[in-house]
């Protein structure tokens, strides 16, 4: 529903066409939770200075962000009505989901440990 009041000004995109389903009276919604030792263990080498928080990224929390977007295209790829074929045009598309994953992944370690700094 926030997408479509977004984006959905008049000729952007069709009324025909929604990011959610229309039918579902319950809005989209999802949270998640690092693991307590991955989150604890960044915020001290962060504060033991093990790496800089304005050049650098904490490897583990970026491979947790990475690993909580990946489940969660794979859970959204797996309950879309068309299923994709990743043996075909569509392991491009996959491969490129999992990659732009990686890349948010980073912008998102990079801000919650400038946050944490």
């Amino acid at each position: 529903m926030g997408l479509n009041n977004l984006y959905q000004s008049p000729g952007y995109v069709p009324d025909h066409l929604h990011f959610h389903n229309a039918d579902d009276p319950e809005p989209v919604a999802t949270s998640f939770s690092f693991d307590d030792k991955v989150l604890k263990a960044a915020m001290r080498r962060l504060y033991d200075k093990k790496y800089d928080s304005l050049t650098e990224i904490d490897e583990s929390l970026f491979n947790e962000f990475w690993d909580i977007y990946n489940e969660a295209a794979d859970n959204g790829l797996q309950s879309a009505p068309a299923k994709l074929d990743y043996n075909d045009k569509d392991a491009d598309f996959y491969e490129e989901l999992r990659y732009n994953n990686g890349v948010f992944a980073a912008f998102k370690t990079h801000r919650l440990a400038n946050d944490m700094a």
